[in-house]
């Protein structure tokens, strides 16, 4: 225990002006302690003055020039100072600490390590085990609590995780073995499995088709324990009927003044094989710009049709709940829109388009799980492509119908025919002209570009229209980007003739048209372009593999922290 080198005395009164204490000592003298005094804790107030009347505190001489002058704050700052001294010195870490409150959102739970020395801890450092609020949970009201670090304002930072054991204890005290019944809480759900927590620092994956909500008291059958990589697996039994988890009942007691943090840390984390037996993982390669030939999104398939995901109905009020706030998210608004901007567009594109348009990387485990987010909310849409009974593996994603009222913003040039297109040309046209975009801003480098995704050409005297793909401005040249597929050459030619009369009429300097055509319809293409005779160069494209790489810029952020029960519950669920 800590040297308490003040004297114990009992509080008599408070006075109603100055709120100044009367206390008397063991031997019966009463002394005076003025309100500044009363404690150490900045946000001092009357009422809580008012509260230490009847309480018995430790406190010290103000001055030797009058003994009748006590502090409490004194002798509270001492004994602060000497839990610091101890810490810093690596002579003590470990006190008996008594619960006191727990923070409003339930994160923080306060605990007293000596009169008026608190420190804070957080939920994730509590215990092992999967504890998201601490008000879902009964606080032990003692508890060995150890320092583990000072802030940069000098408070202190607590942790309680070594007093709940480690993996092995808990084998021990539980007696658990393949085939031993046991009593936990479950904690979350996954397909066929829910995660039960069979005590504050250990849990298991209990396979079942049933579902009991979560907090419930159920038993379980244990099939397997791997005590190399702590994990255990069993069956769920059924609910159980016994009191409630109680995590005072779990508390083991801490040798020594001091405990090895780091000790326990690795006693908690999974074994890992030896270094000679673990095979070396290659570093992980940044994204490229190669396509794979089977089955690439660009070319034309026989008999080639549209397969469109579906995704589990949601209800409007539940989308305006998901999504509003959601569109809050700096990533998923980046991405949103650039899916606006692109109409139709794989994620291989869509992560290219995010660096080279904004700078963006997003790692593509990440983008896939925004966009199958942003499709489980009816955003977004993704289809297939499928020839032959075989269906290509790459999404192509585009605004859903409901994507206006949901984003709270009207997709430009985007009409009910436009969004809920179905024609395979169409949409791998959009695909190839989308490729050679992605090209050309690699090319453009850090050269400043314009770039108009949903263009729209009209000449109000002759009337006429043209629609390219984008357009986009690079170092004073324009260049008209387009694709046609393999049925499209009467489309092609038409489009053209439209492209020339518009120009005839709009005469624009530096200007080029560039046409990404499949490679067995080059010729063709070839000769309706020169027939189109148009005063503008067109350049045709038809090898989009051969585009450069982008250079990205690999940066090495400094990895998240995890708790080491999250660590080993990526173990677990692996």
């Amino acid at each position: 225990m800590l040297d308490k080198t003040g004297q114990p005395g009992l509080i008599l009164s408070c006075d109603p002006q100055s709120y100044d204490l009367q206390a008397r000592l063991d031997g019966g003298v009463v002394v005076h302690i003025p309100f500044a005094e009363i404690t150490r804790q900045t946000n001092l107030s009357a009422e809580y003055a008012l509260r230490q009347v009847g309480r018995t505190l430790c406190m010290q001489p103000l001055s030797q020039e009058d003994p009748s002058l006590y502090s409490i704050r004194a002798y509270e700052e001492a004994q602060f100072q000497q839990i610091r001294r101890e810490f810093l010195d690596g002579t003590r870490n470990t006190y008996p600490a008594r619960f006191k409150l727990i923070a409003p959102g339930g994160k923080l739970a306060f605990y007293q390590l000596a009169q008026g020395v608190n420190g804070a801890v957080h939920v994730k450092e509590f215990s092992c085990g999967r504890i998201d609020d601490f008000n879902r949970i009964e606080m032990p009201r003692e508890l060995p609590i150890i320092v583990r670090e000072l802030d940069t304002q000098g408070r202190l930072v607590l942790t309680a995780r070594p007093a709940f054991g480690t993996f092995d204890d808990t084998l021990n005290r539980l007696c658990l073995q393949p085939g031993s019944l046991a009593t936990g809480t479950v904690c979350f759900h996954f397909p066929k499995a829910v995660g039960v927590m069979l005590s504050p620092n250990i849990m298991t994956l209990a396979d079942s088709d049933q579902f009991p909500p979560t907090g419930s008291r159920v038993r379980v059958e244990i099939t397997r324990i791997d005590a190399q990589e702590h994990k255990i697996r069993s069956r769920l039994i059924g609910p159980s009927s016994d009191s409630p988890m109680r995590h005072a009942d779990w508390i083991v007691p801490l040798p020594g003044p001091w405990t090895d943090l780091d000790a326990f840390a690795q006693a908690v984390e999974v074994k890992k094989p030896s270094a000679e037996n673990e095979t070396l993982k290659p570093p992980p390669e940044p994204p490229t710009f190669r396509l794979e030939a089977e089955r690439s999104p660009f070319c034309t398939y026989p008999q080639e049709t549209i397969v469109h995901e579906k995704n589990a109905p949601v209800s409007p009020q539940s989308l305006c709940r998901q999504v509003r706030p959601g569109h809050a998210d700096a990533r998923l608004n980046a991405v949103s829109h650039a899916v606006e901007e692109l109409r139709y567009c794989t994620a291989w594109q869509l992560q290219r388009y995010l660096y080279l348009r904004n700078g963006l990387l997003i790692e593509r485990a990440r983008l896939n799980a925004l966009l199958e987010r942003l499709c489980s909310l009816d955003v977004l849409s993704a289809l297939r492509f499928s020839s032959g009974g075989v269906e290509c593996k790459f999404k192509t994603y585009h605004p859903s119908l409901n994507y206006r009222c949901l984003m709270e913003r009207n997709p430009r040039n985007f009409g009910a025919a436009d969004l809920a297109e179905v024609n395979p040309a169409r949409v791998k046209a959009r695909l190839a002209s989308n490729q050679l975009l992605l090209g050309m801003l690699n090319q453009a480098g850090n050269s400043p570009c314009e770039l108009d995704t949903h263009p729209y050409l009209f000449d109000r005297e002759s009337g006429v229209r043209a629609r390219p793909k984008h357009m986009l401005t690079c170092s004073g040249l324009c260049s008209l980007i387009d694709a046609f597929r393999m049925d499209d050459l009467d489309a092609c030619e038409e489009k053209l003739a439209r492209y020339g009369r518009y120009f005839e009429q709009n005469p624009v300097d530096n200007l080029q048209l560039c046409l990404v055509v499949e490679d067995s319809q080059q010729e063709a293409f070839f000769e309706v372009a020169s027939r189109a005779g148009l005063s503008i160069p067109i350049l045709l494209t038809t090898d989009l593999r051969c585009l450069p790489e982008p250079q990205f810029e690999r940066v090495s952020p400094s990895p998240a922290k995890k708790s080491l029960f999250k660590q080993l519950l990526d173990r677990l669920i692996r």
